[in-house]
C-alpha cells in the first residue's frame, strides 16, 4: 500500500460547510500529522489498483474558548462535514511564481463535486493544577475520497494563495475559576481555595461506524471532570453521600472584569461518585461522568450588575 506524508503543518483554518464565516484558526501547541494514503483494490497476479486515497490530520491547538467550542458543537458535529484549509510551511528558500516559498496549501470543502469536506471531531481539555492552567482542543479531520477526487484537491494544492489569519494570543487559557457548585444546595460544592487539581474532558463519541467516506458520525459528547480536594472530612463525604448524585452541577470563570462564562451540566446529564483517602495526606476525589446526546446543548449570553455571562448548557 502506498503512502504519503506532508509534515510541517503551518496552519488550519475551519468553517461551516458551505460557508466561510464563523472561520476558526487552529494555532498549534505541538507539531500535527497530516497523511494521505493509497488505499487500492486487489488485482489478480498480487498487483492492486488505486481506488480510494484517505486523508487524515490531527492538530492540538494552544486554545478553545466559548466561541470556539459553541461552532465545534452546534456546528461543526451536527454538519459532520468541515470546511478546511491546511497549510503547510514553506519547503523551499526562494520564492516561487506566487510569491510563496513552496508552500502547499490543501482546501477540504465544495470541490470536487459538493464532496470534498472533512469529517470532524474533536476533544476538549482544560485543566488547573500546581498553579497552572492549560485549555487545548485535540482536532481530528479525516476523509476517504474516489481517487480522481482527490487528485483535484492534491493538484490544485500548489497554486491556491494561502491567507493566514493571527491567532488571538488574548484566548489562550483565559480566566480562572470562580465557583463549583450545584445550584439546589445552598453551599458551595467545592470551596476553590481547596481544590488541588481539576480537569474536564469532554470528546466527541459516535456508534463507530462512519460514512461510506470515512467522516465519523459523532452522537455524544463524553464528559468527564474529575476535582481532587484537600476538603477531606468524613462530615464532607457524608454530605455529599446524601446529595442528589445527578444534581446538576454548574461551573463558573471568571474572564475579564465584565465577562465569565459558565459551564451548566443539567439534571441527570452527569453522574458524581466520590472517594476519601484518610492517610497522610488526606485527599478526597469527586468525579462526574456522561455521555451528552450531541443535540441537547445550548450557548446563550445574559447581563446583569455589568457582567456578561456566556452560558454553555449541556444535557
Amino acid at each position: 500500500m502506498g503512502q504519503r506524508s506532508f509534515a510541517n503543518v503551518d496552519g488550519v483554518m475551519l468553517s461551516k460547510k458551505d460557508s466561510t464565516s464563523n472561520t476558526n484558526f487552529l494555532a498549534l501547541r505541538k507539531p500535527a500529522k497530516m497523511m494521505f494514503e493509497d488505499d487500492p483494490i486487489d488485482l489478480e497476479k498480487g498487483m492492486k489498483l488505486n481506488n480510494f486515497t484517505k486523508m487524515t490530520l490531527e492538530v492540538e491547538t494552544t486554545m478553545c474558548d466559548y466561541l470556539m467550542l459553541k461552532d465545534f458543537i452546534q456546528v461543526y458535529l451536527v454538519d459532520g462535514m468541515v470546511n478546511a484549509s491546511i497549510h503547510t510551511a514553506a519547503q523551499q528558500a526562494g520564492l516561487d511564481s506566487r510569491g510563496l516559498k513552496g508552500n502547499e496549501v490543501f482546501n477540504f470543502g465544495w470541490t470536487p463535486n459538493g464532496n470534498g469536506y472533512a469529517g470532524f471531531s474533536f476533544k476538549y481539555r482544560e485543566s488547573y493544577s500546581n498553579g497552572e492552567k492549560q485549555t487545548s482542543a485535540i482536532i481530528k479531520l479525516s476523509v476517504t475520497l474516489e481517487k480522481d477526487e482527490m487528485d483535484i484537491i492534491l493538484a490544485t494544492s500548489l497554486v491556491n494563495v494561502p491567507s493566514y489569519d493571527v491567532p488571538d494570543k488574548s484566548k489562550v487559557n483565559p480566566g480562572h475559576l470562580m465557583s463549583v457548585y450545584h445550584p439546589n444546595l445552598s453551599t458551595l460544592l467545592l470551596e476553590k481555595n481547596e481544590i488541588l487539581s481539576y480537569l474536564l474532558e469532554m470528546e466527541s463519541v459516535g456508534d463507530g461506524d462512519d460514512t461510506i467516506y470515512a467522516r465519523p458520525l459523532p452522537d455524544y459528547l463524553r464528559t468527564k471532570i474529575d476535582f481532587v480536594t484537600k476538603t477531606a472530612g468524613v462530615q464532607k463525604y457524608s454530605d455529599l453521600k446524601r446529595t442528589d448524585e445527578f444534581s446538576p452541577l454548574y461551573i463558573r470563570e471568571k474572564i475579564s472584569a465584565n465577562v465569565q462564562t459558565l459551564k451548566q451540566f443539567n439534571y441527570a446529564s452527569l453522574s458524581r461518585t466520590q472517594s476519601l483517602d484518610i492517610s497522610d495526606k488526606r485527599r478526597m476525589n469527586i468525579s462526574f461522568v456522561g455521555d451528552i446526546p450531541i443535540l441537547k446543548n445550548s450557548f446563550s449570553d445574559s447581563t446583569g450588575g455589568g457582567i456578561t455571562t456566556k452560558v454553555l448548557a449541556l444535557g
